[in-house]
């Protein structure tokens, strides 16, 4: 809405977060020189300039296991508000760590968990996703 544009236009608002903008802004430019370190490495050491990146591989790896995720986990995940508009407090205690935040981590830290030991005995995944 046009009051909100406002509101977001305002030095009220931007000094309210400025601090979060800045640590938003320093994260943002860490990763980024981040990623081009580790391509300008990565094409360093590489005979062939058509291979994926490690990042570029680790990152689709990420993208696959959080979709996975939101798939296995969404019936065991309770927002305080149904998808119907129905507030569901007592149930949104359980799943999230607060209000509305980190909702579903119960079943995020066993998949994640099942995830890593699946990996652990997998003799061909000898280098971690983190690594």
């Amino acid at each position: 809405t046009p009051a909100v544009q406002q509101y977001l236009a305002s030095t009220e608002w931007k000094q309210k977060h400025l601090i979060d903008r800045l640590l938003f802004l320093t994260v943002q430019e860490s990763l980024e020189k981040t990623i081009v370190l580790i391509n300008q490495q990565e094409l360093q050491s590489s005979t062939t300039t058509t291979r994926t990146s490690n990042f570029d591989m680790a990152l689709q790896k990420l993208r696959q296991m959080q979709n996975q995720i939101q798939r296995a986990c969404i019936q065991e995940t309770f927002f305080p508000c149904s998808s119907t508009g129905k507030l569901q407090r007592e149930q949104a205690r359980e799943s999230c760590y607060t209000r509305d935040f980190g909702c579903g981590y119960k079943c995020h830290d066993r998949y994640i968990a099942e995830i890593s030991s699946a990996n652990a005995n997998d003799t061909r995944n000898t280098r971690s996703l983190w690594a």
